[in-house]
């Protein structure tokens, strides 16, 4: 597996919230692979999520957002359609692609974006979090221990 590594700062969150306000958190994490590789081959490898991450979102959907009536709670699939292309895309270029979704706890925004340097591609995977309410809040406190470790996972299968 590749080397991920946590970014000491989150990319673009001056330009992200200027545009929707502060965020409650936000993180980022890396990769760099070699070869040129195309945003949406990117986006595919990493919502294809492998068993044992299933399994935890299954045990979410479950406890929690069947419990409170959320939107999202499937897994992986939550974030692409059936032919395999991102959902709730909000912008997209050649080398970055936007996700959003708005449930009645939080927003939340996973930004892919590429960059390629010599014979490697740079992969970052940040993430944006803006609490509607105190449910929000308790939803993110209990899910925010596995949330690192899974987009390392993520990344690092690429």
């Amino acid at each position: 597996m590749s080397q991920v590594r946590k970014l000491a700062n989150t990319p673009g969150y001056q330009r992200m919230a200027s545009e929707v306000g502060p965020f409650d958190y936000s993180d980022a994490y890396a990769v760099r692979l070699p070869g040129d590789r195309a945003i949406g081959d990117i986006v595919q490898k990493i919502f294809a999520l492998p068993p044992w991450v299933n399994a935890l979102m299954e045990i979410r959907r479950i406890l929690i957002v069947k419990a409170f009536g959320l939107k999202t709670g499937q897994g992986g699939e939550d974030f692409l359609e059936p032919d395999g292309t991102p959902k709730n895309v909000v912008a997209r270029s050649d080398d970055e692609i936007l996700i959003s979704e708005d449930d009645k706890h939080l927003r939340f925004w996973i930004d892919i974006a590429k960059e390629s340097k010599d014979d490697a591609t740079e992969i970052t995977l940040t993430t944006f979090v803006k609490f509607h309410n105190r449910w929000g809040r308790l939803y993110f406190a209990v899910i925010r221990p596995f949330h690192g470790k899974i987009v390392r996972h993520m990344l690092a299968r690429l």
